[in-house]
């Protein structure tokens, strides 16, 4: 229905005069609010693009996980989880996103970098995070969001809070006898 005198309602085409926004017009940068064209946060667009690789990567058959990495404003690296076609239990999309970034880089720090995740990361991905120098990640669904469906890692987390000395760890220190010097080998190379 066209919008008429008086009325407050509008329809998907409630003008064609110049200058009034149509719902169907794209504006880059921008989403709609109320007919209306509002300027979106860098925030905004770098984590609508790590769930927009999430859905697309439900229709190919894998997890809701999609992962943007960020540099000054600018997109590095882009990816999503991987597992269901490369049936590798580390191939989650801020792995893939780290990856990426650093061959662009040319480098293993990713100092300055920010990554926008779809979910919150697991404590593998958080790691490799701050192994890399990553400061600062941002995600869109919680562990608490993700338990009714099987894909929160809280248990992963609460297991790693007891520490490595703690007996379930499984972590156990083995060097067998007469074996030193390894990390002196390494610091004395050129």
């Amino acid at each position: 229905m066209r919008r008429s005198v008086g009325s407050t309602c509008r329809s998907s085409r409630a003008t064609d005069r110049p200058g009034v926004m149509h719902p169907a017009e794209p504006r880059p940068g921008g989403v709609l609010s109320f007919w209306r064209w509002e300027k979106m946060s860098e925030q905004d667009v770098f984590m609508r693009r790590a769930l927009e690789l999430a859905r697309a990567n439900i229709a190919a058959g894998g997890r809701p996980f999609g992962a943007v990495l960020v540099k000054d404003g600018k997109v590095l690296a882009e990816a999503a989880n991987g597992i269901h076609a490369s049936h590798d239990p580390t191939d989650h999309a801020e792995m893939r996103a780290i990856r990426l970034a650093s061959a662009v880089l040319g480098s293993p720090r990713l100092d300055g970098c920010s990554v926008y995740a779809s979910g919150h990361p697991c404590p593998m991905c958080l790691a490799a995070m701050y192994l890399c120098g990553i400061q600062q990640a941002w995600f869109a669904y919680s562990n608490e969001d993700a338990e009714p469906f099987g894909l929160s890692t809280g248990a992963v987390y609460a297991r790693l809070a007891e520490g490595p000395a703690a007996p379930a760890s499984g972590l156990c220190q083995w060097k067998p006898a007469g074996e030193q010097g390894l990390y002196a080998e390494w610091g004395m190379k050129p």
